[in-house]
């Protein structure tokens, strides 16, 4: 793979550091939804393991642009087909394409309950508001 931070991961950051609430930005996924414009509030960015290892791990490679996640809250978009739900989502930063600024204000996402974000996909923190 290549280095990091790749492009993407440049281009996500300033949106991730923003505050007091990331600021939106959209983007195109491959998936059930490959083809639907995605509106996205990076809450957290950084890589999906830590680095270094924590002490007597196996040794590993170095980090890529491979590792690169970034922890988002989808903006719902029922007019797509199929019907792009809202919720929290972990996004490869290496499989983004299509990336834009949104001017979508923040949508005030829950943090409590079944839909507070399992924060295991960003192991390796670098951007979070």
């Amino acid at each position: 793979m290549g280095a990091t931070p790749s492009l993407n991961y440049q281009a996500i950051a300033p949106w991730a550091d923003n505050n007091p609430h990331p600021t939106g930005f959209t983007a195109k996924y491959p998936g059930p939804y490959a083809g639907i414009n995605r509106t996205l509030f990076p809450i957290r960015l950084g890589y999906d393991r830590k680095d270094p290892p924590p002490p007597g791990s196996p040794p590993v490679p170095p980090l890529d642009d491979s590792n690169e996640v970034v922890l988002c809250w989808q903006v719902a978009d029922p007019g797509s087909n199929p019907p792009l739900p809202e919720g929290w989502r972990c996004f490869r930063v290496a499989k983004l394409t299509n990336i834009a600024a949104s001017g979508a204000g923040w949508p005030n996402p829950p943090h409590d309950g079944q839909d507070h974000p399992n924060q295991g996909c960003v192991q390796h923190v670098k951007h979070h508001p």
